[in-house]
């Protein structure tokens, strides 16, 4: 980024308008020189022109009767004159009749300029100036006179220094004026920007601009605060929106749990005990008839101990007792042996969370989550090593899953494909419901690491 566009507007719009007034009053202080160039140099060669017409007039009587030294005697008045650089008279051929010339000023002359008649010309910083010699309508010859054009750039240099003078001054009261001029503008563009950066870095729509009058920058002020205050309404009421559809899946998530813990409870209390009272009176029955063939028996006592079981096991899946009797942490390492025995895997799990407080869906919440990213650890990863740890960190609880299977690329869409991805997204939904955070580290060879981050109960419920 070049420096110019770091400036503030406000610096920007001094600069801009302080160039343009230096730049419009250089341009006049040229024009004005130029000018009086021009006009110095016709008024010069004109002056010389008439000077000339009248030595002509006057050497007449002297070129006839070939009186050089009356020639020079009419010179001398006009070479008083400090401007006057030499004169000449010359005859009608070219030849020189009669000069004088200061000390140290060579004659410039110009042959054709004497044949042909009256006229000026400018050379080496003076002017030269031409006047015939006429008698009866005849050319007899010619007078030459050469005047300094030194004052000329005296003048020039006067005004110059003039003219930079006052567009130094210029250039100050312009600047003075400008910079009192823009702060009125300046100063509300950047009141405006300044509110910009700050919805931009705070993600806040209550923010307002000051107000800024009633012109263009006003309207664009007042459409500036009018789109926040629009934007701000929409927030709330998608805030609002979303703390209906958490306050919502809150209750479902603690009514299905209900549900759960009711179906677990008639689970065990109906089916589970007729089996054990099944297996308890089959074996009552093998003790008290002894005798003859017990296959079917014992193939019937088997299915019916797998059958109560699979019951008891399905009991744990659908509710966990540990998780109301004596909290999350304890569920947690209950659901860790359970499914590292199922699943044929090493599961640790640490704990230093058990003085966290949890509401009842918080802690449902992670319980399934964590048995989710246990199956996904079980089904993708091919791992053989899992450690869970819960840890109380402040206002919120810490529960990280990691395993050292194969890992994945959290950003890749053949994730998704395979069914990993669904999980987590949920988990993820799941964590924003409760206002907190899912945290994922991956890459293909070195692992998963999971963290769930939730805010914990200041006062038990």
């Amino acid at each position: 980024m070049s420096k110019r566009s770091r400036l503030s507007l406000r610096w920007k719009l001094v600069f801009l308008s302080t160039a343009a007034s230096c730049a419009a009053l250089a341009l006049s202080a040229v024009l004005m020189l130029a000018y009086e160039y021009h006009t110095y140099r016709t008024k010069a060669g004109e002056d010389a022109c008439a000077l000339a017409s009248l030595l002509a007039g006057n050497s007449r009587a002297a070129l006839v009767f070939d009186d050089k030294d009356a020639a020079i005697r009419n010179f001398e008045p006009f070479f008083e004159n400090d401007n006057v650089l030499f004169v000449g008279v010359f005859k009608a051929d070219g030849t020189p009749f009669a000069s004088i010339v200061k000390p140290g000023v060579s004659e410039d002359l110009n042959t054709p300029l004497i044949k042909t008649g009256e006229t000026y010309a400018f050379m080496s910083g003076r002017v030269v100036a031409y006047a015939g010699i006429m008698i009866d309508g005849s050319r007899v010859g010619c007078v030459c006179i050469g005047r300094s054009l030194l004052p000329l750039w005296i003048q020039l240099r006067t005004h110059g220094i003039v003219l930079a003078l006052v567009m130094l001054f210029a250039m100050v009261i312009s600047w003075l004026v400008v910079m009192h001029l823009q702060s009125g503008i300046a100063a509300r563009i950047e009141s405006l920007t300044n509110t910009v950066d700050q919805v931009r870095r705070d993600e806040k729509f209550d923010i307002r601009a000051p107000d800024a009058g009633d012109d263009e920058i006003g309207l664009l002020v007042a459409e500036f605060n009018a789109m926040l205050e629009r934007v701000h309404v929409r927030d709330e009421a998608i805030a609002e929106h979303r703390a209906k559809l958490r306050k919502l899946a809150s209750q479902i998530v603690l009514t299905e749990e209900e549900e759960r813990k009711r179906l677990a409870e008639e689970l065990h209390d109906s089916i589970c005990q007729l089996l054990w009272v099944a297996i308890l009176r089959v074996r009552m029955y093998m003790k008290k008839h002894p005798e003859g063939d017990k296959t079917l028996l014992e193939d019937a006592l088997e299915l019916i101990e797998k059958s109560n079981a699979e019951a008891r096991s399905l009991t744990f899946q659908m509710s966990s007792p540990e998780l109301y009797q004596l909290g999350l942490p304890a569920a947690l390492q209950s659901l860790a042996s359970r499914m590292g025995k199922q699943y044929d895997l090493s599961i640790d799990c640490e704990n230093s969370g058990s003085d966290a407080t949890l509401s009842r869906h918080v802690a449902v919440t992670l319980h399934r989550a964590v048995r989710e990213l246990l199956l996904n650890i079980y089904k993708h990863a091919t791992a053989s090593h899992v450690l869970i740890r819960v840890e109380h960190q402040g206002e919120s609880l810490l529960v990280e899953v990691k395993d050292d299977g194969k890992g994945f690329d959290p950003t890749a869409s053949s994730h998704h494909e395979n069914g990993g991805g669904f999980g987590l997204f949920n988990i993820r939904e799941r964590m924003e419901d409760l206002v907190g955070s899912c945290e994922i580290e991956s890459e293909p060879g070195v692992g998963t690491t999971v963290r769930l981050r939730v805010p914990v109960l200041s006062e038990p419920e």
